[in-house]
């Protein structure tokens, strides 16, 4: 998995199952890789985002307009 040119290795100690939606606005990943996801996006974001990870631990939720944010973000490539 590559966040940006970031790979995201050494996370899976085996292959994990995929299942691809073109119709859904969610991404599920294995809970070591979303940790590892969440630690960039506090890394890259920091603190002036409204990106919320903290109120559910399994997900994290933007309450407002998401063209500010993906803007910041960089691709999730698998």
């Amino acid at each position: 998995m590559l966040y940006g040119d970031k790979e995201l290795k050494g996370l899976l100690e085996k292959s994990a199952p995929a299942i691809i939606d073109t119709g859904a606005n969610t991404l599920g990943v294995p809970g070591n890789l979303y940790k590892a996801l969440r630690e960039e996006w506090k890394g890259s974001l920091g603190e002036k985002t409204k990106l919320d990870c903290l109120s559910n631990e399994d997900f994290c939720q933007l309450k407002e307009s998401c063209d500010g944010l993906s803007k910041q973000l960089k691709p999730i490539g698998f």
